[in-house]
């Protein structure tokens, strides 16, 4: 007998909850759209939306101040995704500029509050910078 793997009951439901360290343009707009090419997509796609989910993108300071970059990420706040947004300083490109990933401890520290003061799960809004 085979066991059908899935992502949702596999790998989402132990957690609770979902925080990715690094989101990135490709990703984002994979997520804003509804598409699930690869795993992550997959689980993002399956997921049970009363449940908390943090994203912490990294990208160019050009993306991150493109008007579609707005757009998009007012569609997956619509799903009540937090967003836990870029700092500004050297990037990897060279630029600096708003663009680099949150601090871990930083993003740590917002999922461990998050947490402690919403025991049993529930989305949270984080205003759009």
């Amino acid at each position: 007998m085979y066991k059908v793997f899935s992502a949702r009951i596999d790998l989402e439901t132990p957690f609770g909850c979902n925080s990715m360290l690094v989101l990135t343009v490709q990703v984002f707009l994979s997520i804003a759209g509804g598409l699930c090419h690869n795993l992550l997509t997959s689980i993002i796609r399956a997921w049970d939306y009363g449940k908390p989910i943090f994203v912490a993108p990294a990208m160019n300071t050009f993306m991150w101040s493109n008007p579609l970059t707005e757009k998009h990420f007012m569609s997956i706040d619509e799903l009540g995704i937090t967003l836990l947004p870029p700092v500004s300083k050297k990037l990897a490109c060279g630029d600096s500029g708003t663009g680099a990933m949150a601090d871990p401890s930083d993003i740590f520290s917002c999922v461990k509050l998050f947490l402690e003061l919403h025991p049993h799960g529930g989305a949270v809004q984080v205003p759009f910078n």
